[in-house]
């Protein structure tokens, strides 16, 4: 168990500081009711019991000088004020007292008083001194002064204050001290009392009593109260101490008495209060704890449930107008404006109150459209952005009127579909690429180890015909499987860009003659008439020429397999803004397939695939022309089948281009 959770420390502590509290009070009242006398030990009349007793003096000589004057002049005096008259003159002698007192009139003549001969003319202390105007008999006005002889002659209760004074003076440090260090010891147990507010002794946990479970405004009011009343009782015993007892000595001690038991009783009080305080602090529950709260959070919970009612409500309104279709709700509303100007104009006499309404719904009628408006252009915005193909906008919806609102996401979430089937074919077509790639490597090598030792077979002395034959086969059959793997994986590469591509500037005329020449035989072998329409002079462009010359290839190969004997085919260059390269031919079998449709990969002009071509001869082509940027384009008229590959020009300054 921690020391700040012990019970019998914590009630020690607490009665230590209501004790720390009785005693500063009681050393502060100590100093305090005696002034500068106990600080500077120069003034003894400004003792408390001093200035008390001279007070009540004053009144025992004015009821002495009242008496007195009722006997000089013969009015009937009482027995009671006889007693007293004779009480006065043995308390005022001055063998019993160090009081002194004498009435002077205005001039400052001596008129009575009990100072003795010996002392006439004597100084004496100014702040001893008490003055007070009185009367004579006559009713001329005088003044009576009251003060107490330096010599202190007599034993009275006039010494025993001053000795009093002058016992506290001599221990003024000590009280000092005492006050700092009963100020010390109060602020620890303080310390200690708020650290350990709160915790149970035997588990340590924060567990709030009775105490403090006590809503707090209430505790706090009642604490002010009881504060308040200790003060008062304090005050009354005070006076009650200070009215009745003479003696000085007893007088100071009861007076130290009554301050220590009402401080005592504050302490208590403001000590509970500090631990309650510091308890509630820890819990949390300091404000929460009161009844204000209570009340304020119930009416903020009713506040809170009108305005959640007045939501559904207006919610469960509002969706049954937007079941009304957007038209009616317009004629509606544009029709109720209508009436309401109506209503407007037939009570013109009344414009004053109904122009300003008028003027009011006008305006807001006008900021609904232009808010519309402005929506309706974002909306447009978000269209033409969408078309455009960016993909990654969003059309802010937020804010909007229901209807548009409704319009903007479904465009949002037609985005996003479009965005997300885009994605999802440029990755199918990336996997399918990478597939033939793939599987194009994996077969090359088993590939080349047949094609070498179908080579071997070929040169070992085989007598058997038949198996010449066979080796003719299978050299045909895998010369044909590695032109397919050569061109799935150059199909591949072309489609994805992986491909490199060195642009430089080339004779486009001299390379398509390099073609031609090494394709005349084999159209000739065909049965195929070759037309070159070419420029004389070189056409310049930017191209790469390896990616070129197989464009050329292709397109020359595509005509010696599919177009039909004893026809031509058309090779023409012509320049322009580009420089564009035709190839034309009649194709052998009928063309029942879109130009675009022979473009893709693996289809072929021949339903029956009987030739030897792969059906990726006008894809590479494509391909390649585009890496290169230039655009490779089908043309197909009946059986007249035109391929078009056009490229940048590159004509050098002064250089006339001559078809």
């Amino acid at each position: 168990m921690k020391i700040r959770n012990n019970p019998l420390l914590k009630g020690l502590a607490f009665l230590l500081a209501c004790c720390m509290v009785a005693g500063i009070t009681v050393l502060g009242l100590v100093i305090a009711l005696n002034g500068t006398a106990v600080m500077y030990g120069d003034d003894w009349g400004s003792l408390y019991d001093v200035q008390r007793m001279l007070r009540q003096d004053q009144s025992k000589i004015l009821n002495y000088l009242v008496i007195q004057s009722n006997i000089s002049s013969g009015r009937p005096v009482s027995d009671w004020e006889r007693g007293a008259y004779q009480e006065y003159e043995a308390y005022l002698d001055p063998a019993n007292t160090n009081l002194r007192w004498e009435v002077t009139d205005q001039n400052g003549k001596v008129l009575q008083g009990n100072v003795p001969e010996e002392e006439s003319g004597q100084s004496y202390t100014g702040q001893l001194r008490y003055d007070a105007p009185s009367t004579m008999a006559d009713g001329e006005p005088a003044v009576l002064r009251v003060w107490v002889n330096d010599w202190m002659q007599v034993q009275d209760a006039y010494s025993r204050a001053i000795q009093i004074g002058i016992l506290l003076h001599s221990y003024l440090n000590v009280i000092l001290v005492g006050i700092v260090a009963m100020a010390v010891v109060l602020v620890v147990c303080l310390i200690f009392l708020m650290a350990g507010a709160g915790y149970q002794s035997k588990t340590g946990a924060l567990v709030l009593n009775w105490f403090h479970r006590i809503p707090g405004d209430i505790l706090f009011a009642l604490i002010g109260l009881a504060t308040i009343f200790c003060v008062g009782l304090a005050v009354d015993l005070l006076e009650d101490v200070v009215y009745h007892y003479q003696g000085a000595f007893w007088t100071f001690g009861r007076v130290l008495a009554a301050s220590a038991l009402a401080s005592g009783l504050l302490a208590i009080l403001l000590v509970a209060g500090l631990d309650t305080f510091a308890a509630r602090c820890r819990s949390h529950t300091l404000w929460r704890n009161t009844i204000v709260w209570r009340c304020c959070h119930f009416a903020w919970s009713c506040v809170l449930w009108l305005v959640s009612y007045a939501r559904r409500t207006w919610k469960e309104l509002w969706q049954n107008i937007l079941v009304l279709p957007l038209v009616w709700r317009t004629a509606v509303a544009y029709g109720g404006y209508a009436l309401f100007t109506l209503f407007v104009i037939g009570l013109w006499r009344w414009y004053d109150l109904l122009l300003p309404l008028w003027i009011v719904a006008t305006g807001l009628l006008a900021l609904r459209q232009i808010r519309w408006a402005a929506q309706w252009a974002r909306l447009r915005r978000g269209v033409q952005e969408i078309i455009g193909g960016n993909r990654q906008y969003v059309i802010q919806s937020a804010g909007m009127y229901p209807d548009l609102k409704e319009h903007a996401d479904v465009l949002n979430n037609l985005n996003q579909v479009i965005t997300q089937a885009v994605e999802d074919q440029t990755n199918s077509e990336r996997f399918k690429a990478e597939l033939i790639t793939n599987v194009s490597h994996d077969l090359k090598t088993p590939l080349t180890s047949i094609i070498n030792y179908v080579d071997l077979m070929k040169k070992e002395p085989i007598e058997n015909p038949r198996v010449q034959e066979y080796l003719e086969v299978l050299d045909r059959k895998s010369q044909r499987l590695k032109k397919l793997t050569e061109d799935l994986v150059e199909a591949s590469k072309a489609s994805t860009g992986n491909l490199s591509v060195s642009l430089e500037r080339l004779d486009l005329v001299l390379l398509t003659d390099q073609a031609l020449g090494e394709w005349v035989e084999r159209l000739e072998a065909s049965n195929l008439t070759l037309v070159r329409t070419l420029p004389d002079s070189p056409v310049w462009v930017y191209a790469d020429g390896r990616h070129l010359w197989r464009v050329l290839d292709n397109l020359l190969s595509n005509c010696s397999k599919y177009a039909m004997a004893g026809t031509r085919v058309y090779v023409s260059l012509e320049c322009g803004s580009q420089a564009v390269l035709t190839v034309k031919n009649i194709s052998r079998d009928p063309l029942d397939v879109p130009a675009e449709r022979l473009m893709e990969r693996f289809v072929r002009g021949d339903a029956s695939r009987t030739e030897s071509g792969s059906g990726l001869g006008l894809s590479i082509a494509q391909s390649l022309t585009e890496l290169q940027g230039g655009t490779f384009r089908l043309d197909i008229d009946g059986d007249l089948f035109k391929a078009i590959v056009s490229l940048p020009i590159d004509a050098e300054p002064g250089t006339v281009l001559q078809l």
